[in-house]
């Protein structure tokens, strides 16, 4: 006998959504039902709602039974709502969270659903509407896109978890990874989702964004990835298959990024609290030896004043790299940003 259908619980966090809420309920109470298989429970968390979003949902309730609401009188941002909407996940396989101006189709949203649903599929599974081919339904502004691309630039210098669209409102979490980082949520901000993100990241559970591009992909791509390559031997191996499988694609390019300090051994790792620097070499050497060719390795350099002593000898390590693995193609590049502290 097959194992029944997982069920789903959805969030919409809410604040003074009265103009359009109501037809964002409509489409997801009549698509999911009809498109995943379990149980569809659509829970509305109003967090501090000033108008009339509260009998707008009623309304829906009064016509759909899977949907309900919970009320906070008190503002406590779309991360607080989320939080409280979140301790309902022991009641669900796996819970997902929209933003309430149906930004995105629940078409969309179900075939997020299917991916976390499949087995051995990722712990979580995040839109992005940074990938070639997204759609977009709900164009931002020049300047918030510009912000947006700005929070991503920040929130990848400090924590280097290799999303493009961390703030990306649609996500779909399986049970046992909630459960286990929910004690850790605390921003209740727009910063939520990077706290969530990284809140799983350091937990061990996967999140998955290259699964989409090996089923999807498009011959003008040309993907990149940050990381600090400082990864225990199992998570390299898993993530250098990946790439590899991705390089046997058609896809244009694949750019690896590598976050280093101005230093090698123990003054990178002075520098970097965490780093290893013996396994970001190997890590490196691996991935130019075992690579196909078409792709490149570019180091992000972060210089201040506590690194300078320590460029020289990096920057001869990187020219023997770009002599050794460059005989076909100039696959090896170096950035220096430079930070200005600590003074």
């Amino acid at each position: 006998m097959s194992a029944p259908a997982p069920s789903l619980l959805l969030l919409i966090p809410a604040y003074n959504e009265e103009q359009r809420i109501g037809p964002v309920l409509e489409r997801y109470a009549t698509q999911l039902p009809v498109g995943h298989p379990g149980p569809v429970r659509i829970v509305v968390v109003l967090n501090g709602c000033r108008d009339n979003t509260l009998g707008v949902v009623e309304a829906a309730e009064a016509r759909h039974a899977c949907i309900e609401h919970l009320e906070f009188a008190g503002p406590i941002g779309k991360g607080g709502a989320l939080i409280e909407g979140l301790k309902l996940a022991p009641t669900a396989d796996l819970i997902a969270y929209v933003d309430a101006d149906g930004a995105t189709p629940p078409e969309a949203l179900l075939d997020l659903v299917r991916r976390a649903a499949a087995p051995g599929g990722a712990d979580a599974v995040i839109g992005s509407r940074w990938m070639n081919g997204a759609e977009i339904t709900h164009a931002q502004p020049g300047k918030r896109r510009f912000a947006s691309r700005l929070f991503h630039l920040f929130v990848e210098g400090f924590f280097w978890m290799g999303i493009r669209d961390t703030q990306c409102g649609a996500k779909v979490i399986r049970r046992p990874a909630i459960e286990a980082v929910h004690s850790h949520l605390c921003l209740a901000d727009l910063a939520f989702d990077v706290n969530l993100l990284y809140s799983l990241t350091r937990a061990g559970f996967t999140y998955r964004v290259f699964d989409y591009v090996l089923e999807n992909p498009k011959s003008d791509l040309h993907l990149a990835v940050t990381s600090n390559f400082s990864v225990e031997p199992e998570l390299s191996s898993r993530y250098f298959d990946y790439v590899k499988r991705l390089c046997d694609t058609d896809i244009e390019h694949f750019m690896q990024y590598v976050s280093v300090d101005s230093g090698i051994g123990p003054q990178a790792e002075y520098i970097r609290h965490g780093l290893d620097f013996g396994r970001l070499q190997n890590n490196v050497e691996t991935y130019l030896a075992d690579i196909p060719y078409r792709n490149s390795l570019t180091f992000i350099i972060t210089m201040n004043n506590l690194s300078v002593t320590g460029f020289l000898p990096l920057m001869q390590w990187i020219l023997d790299l770009r002599r050794k693995h460059s005989h076909t193609y100039q696959r090896v590049w170096f950035d220096t940003p430079v930070l200005r502290q600590p003074a």
